[in-house]
């Protein structure tokens, strides 16, 4: 039986233990996986399995008969998602010493990049995201993370990326979440004589800088991130995003 989730003891046991044997290297303490599949039953072929995934679903197929680790939370990304990228996310191929920026991918002339910063206060409460994409294949080139970072350091930042990507002859698309935080994020950006000229800064209307997040604009933007994940349109390489995601779970009206 598989119990639920991808970070419980059992789960842990089972995947060390598969991994262990893969490379040959057990020794007599290790715990042995040994799988018996659904199909060495007597009477369970393709008929029974359908029947099954007909009456209930193909998630609980998956765990019940698949030994697929399944979360039973009510998470945004549909779990057979997150497992797929499981084999897609990858260690960035650079970071930089001085703010631990993640590079999967160096910046390039003529190339289009998305922008996206999340600021927080800084206080060790909550992190501080920068991050970058490609346009139009939306590959994830970077990623900056610190819950230790105040909102005047987190525009320095963001302004040396910006013209990092204007260096090599990019062009940068950015916004900020309009948040408490985020306006004084804005704040700075308003009064920037010195803004990279290769970048522009996306709002949601003229007398709105950056994006508002309300209850409802989340709720929308989340279905847009779903529907983009789940369709191969937006390709995370991070595991740090991946392992956000798998607890990425609905909370009231929103996730």
């Amino acid at each position: 039986s598989t119990p639920n989730g991808d970070s419980n003891k059992f789960a842990e046991i089972w995947f060390t233990a598969i991994a262990l044997q893969k490379e040959n290297n057990l020794s007599p303490d290790d715990f042995i996986p040994m799988e018996i599949k659904w199909s060495d039953v007597p009477g369970r072929g393709e008929e029974f399995k359908n029947a099954i995934i007909k009456k209930e679903g193909l998630n609980h197929w998956l765990q019940e008969y698949e030994c697929k680790f399944i979360s039973s939370d009510n998470l945004l990304i549909d779990t057979n998602k997150l497992d797929l990228m499981n084999q897609s996310v990858a260690a960035p191929f650079f970071t930089s010493k001085k703010h631990k920026i993640q590079f999967w991918e160096a910046f390039k002339p003529n190339k289009q990049y998305l922008v996206g910063v999340d600021p927080a206060t800084g206080t060790s409460k909550d992190f501080s995201c920068i991050s970058i994409f490609d346009f139009p294949s939306m590959n994830q080139v970077a990623l900056y993370r610190s819950n230790i970072m105040s909102s005047p350091e987190l525009y320095v930042i963001m302004t040396d990326l910006l013209r990092a990507i204007e260096a090599v002859g990019g062009q940068s698309y950015v916004s900020v979440e309009n948040n408490g935080v985020g306006e004084g994020m804005i704040s700075l950006y308003q009064t920037d004589e010195y803004f990279p000229t290769s970048a522009t800064f996306i709002s949601e209307g003229p007398k709105k800088f950056g994006f508002v997040t309300t209850n409802k604009s989340k709720w929308s933007s989340c279905l847009v991130l779903k529907d983009m994940i789940e369709n191969d349109d937006l390709n995370i390489l991070s595991p740090t995003m991946l392992k956000e995601l798998k607890t990425f779970v609905r909370k009231g009206t929103s996730y």
